[in-house]
């Protein structure tokens, strides 16, 4: 079996349902709103790092993040972006415990490309982005919001939909 893991933080649930129906509408046929903190190709399958997850995530309190309208990443990409600087450093935190897979280059291990962002819509073959005036109305009702909780999303066949395994609370006080 081939598993994979990512860490991500979630919007509040009504953001979350409101989010899901704005990417359907933008041909996001299984949306999963989200803001990945640690991507999959950087957590082992063997789970060897789950402890020390549990452990940072239980020393962190809860995130505030603040949305900052819709940008795209060249044509590739539709997103809304993030401020969040307490996610910047739980992430470096993560990226401490959890070490390098045996695949990466050693020059890709730092946060310096790291932007918190909350994917919308990604072009696909013959399909390009929607512009992003015409989505930003139907984003005005977000908010910025405490995350509470870090979750870890898993995959266990390839190609198939990730989904939320386990949820950690962010709870220092």
């Amino acid at each position: 079996m081939s598993r994979s893991y990512y860490l991500a933080i979630e919007p509040p649930p009504v953001d979350r349902a409101r989010l899901s129906l704005v990417m359907r509408r933008l041909g996001n046929t299984s949306p999963l709103p989200h803001i990945t903190v640690v991507e999959p190709p950087r957590l082992s399958p063997e789970l060897w790092w789950w402890d020390s997850i549990v452990d940072v995530s239980a020393h962190q309190g809860p995130i505030t993040v603040a949305l900052e309208g819709v940008q795209n990443f060249d044509d590739r990409v539709l997103y809304v972006a993030v401020y969040a600087p307490a996610l910047v450093d739980l992430r470096r935190q993560l990226l401490e415990v959890t070490g390098p897979t045996t695949n990466e280059p050693a020059t890709a291990r730092g946060d310096s490309t790291f932007i918190p962002h909350l994917t919308l819509a990604m072009a696909r073959r013959g399909r390009s982005l929607p512009e992003r005036e015409t989505v930003e109305p139907l984003l005005a009702h977000l908010e910025a919001f405490r995350a509470l909780e870090l979750t870890l999303y898993r995959r266990d066949i390839p190609a198939h939909a990730y989904r939320a395994w386990r949820r950690l609370p962010l709870c220092a006080s």
